[in-house]
């Protein structure tokens, strides 16, 4: 019952929201057509899995999710394959701040960014990717992961898109952005030679709608030796005092791993951490917490993507598993992509992450796809050969264009 009164006795899902409960048979009758849906499966064998779950988990409030009758039905068909715990996570959290909002009660600014379709582009067919809370984005050197990137981010830094069009392909190019805030909203992104237009709910704007913060990281080494506060500033490129609350925010929000931090008068910057990290562990998993926090703390102001462009080069597995750990926490507000060739990202895809995959068509263009079909042939690798070596391959292949 709470469940469905935390909801508003309304679906959850974002594109449906039916009312649940009415009037029934007789004056005094009610007739209820919701569901408590598992997000994580009850038992095993279920739709999403049980998520490593203990059967108190699966049975509370926090694994479930209101929905009518239809779309419970319908997110748990096909193994619920179609429905990642991150999306139904996702739009939880959406419906109960829009509840918040009708009733009028406090609000979080919590929002995320539902899709990215590309209608025109000189590097991709149109295709179009689903994005839920989670995820991966696989694609050979030479795919147009950044490009991608750049799209996403053309509402809120569209001189990126417009140098690549302009300076080294000049071509016209057309997408579209879905995203909720609560409502649902739409943007779409049009260039032609040298000029950039913007629809905003099928309305013309002549400035971009900034919906989101997209934050990306990707070339730079992830790694910070005797960290600082200048050095943290720097490699989030932030003002030294957003480094210092980023910093101070760390035991807070990452009790499990960092118990305390302390700042000298130098701005030098001592951990104490909850495990046993040697030194030269601590150096590469110390940004990632940092990231983290920054990640949620903006999220608190303002709905927020991660973007982590092959941040695993280099790391040792078990620090790989520790990331990948952090960020599948359901306590974050942030969304996050991770570009990867890691194995054991593809390892993770049935952890909530969602999976899209640059597949070459020959030529310069790439399809954008998140067929099952297609993600597992990037992890299929050919007959005598590791798909540690293919990965190495890759890595060595033309650069990213």
């Amino acid at each position: 019952m709470k469940l469905a009164q935390r909801a508003g006795f309304r679906c959850s899902n974002p594109q449906c929201g039916a009312l649940t409960i009415g009037p029934g048979a007789g004056p005094e009758g009610v007739s209820d057509t919701g569901t408590a849906a598992h997000i994580f499966a009850a038992a095993a064998g279920g739709p999403r899995g049980t998520g490593g779950l203990s059967d108190k988990e699966r049975s509370a409030i926090s694994n479930g999710i209101w929905m009518c009758a239809s779309c419970g039905r319908l997110v748990d068909a096909n193994a619920g394959k179609f429905y990642s715990e991150s999306l139904l996570r996702s739009w939880k959290d959406l419906h109960e701040n829009r509840v918040r909002l009708e009733q009028g009660g406090h609000v979080q600014p919590f929002g995320w960014v539902q899709s990215l379709e590309v209608m025109s582009h000189y590097l991709f067919t149109p295709g179009v990717i689903q994005l839920s809370k989670l995820n991966l984005l696989f694609g050979m050197n030479g795919s147009g992961k950044t490009r991608l990137f750049h799209l996403l981010r053309c509402l809120t830094s569209p001189q990126l898109l417009m140098d690549a069009v302009s300076v080294k392909y000049p071509a016209d190019l057309s997408c579209a952005i879905t995203w909720f805030d609560p409502a649902l909203r739409r943007a779409t992104v049009d260039v032609c030679g040298e000029v950039l237009e913007y629809q905003a709910d099928d309305r013309r704007v002549p400035l971009p709608p900034r919906p989101y913060r997209v934050w990306s990281f990707g070339t730079q080494s992830f790694a910070m030796e005797s960290p600082t506060v200048s050095g943290v500033a720097d490699f989030l490129g932030v003002d030294p005092w957003a480094a210092r609350t980023v910093i101070h925010s760390l035991p807070g929000l990452l009790p499990d791993v960092i118990s305390d931090v302390s700042l000298n008068s130098e701005g030098s910057v001592s951990i104490t951490y909850c495990r046993g990290w040697r030194a030269a562990e601590q150096s590469r998993i110390f940004p990632f917490y940092v990231l983290a926090a920054f990640a949620e703390l903006q999220a608190r102001a303002e709905p927020t993507i991660l973007v982590l462009d092959e941040p695993f080069n280099f790391l040792h597995p078990a620090m790989e598993m520790e990331i990948l750990d952090l960020f599948e926490s359901s306590q974050w507000e942030f969304q996050v992509i991770l570009a990867t060739f890691s194995p054991h990202a593809y390892d993770r895809r049935h952890h909530g992450w969602s999976a899209t995959v640059l597949v070459s068509e020959g030529g310069r263009k790439s399809r954008i796809s998140q067929e099952d079909d297609d993600v597992e042939a990037i992890n299929r690798p050919p007959k005598g050969e590791s798909l540690e070596e293919i990965i190495k391959g890759m890595r060595a292949s033309s650069k990213e264009l």
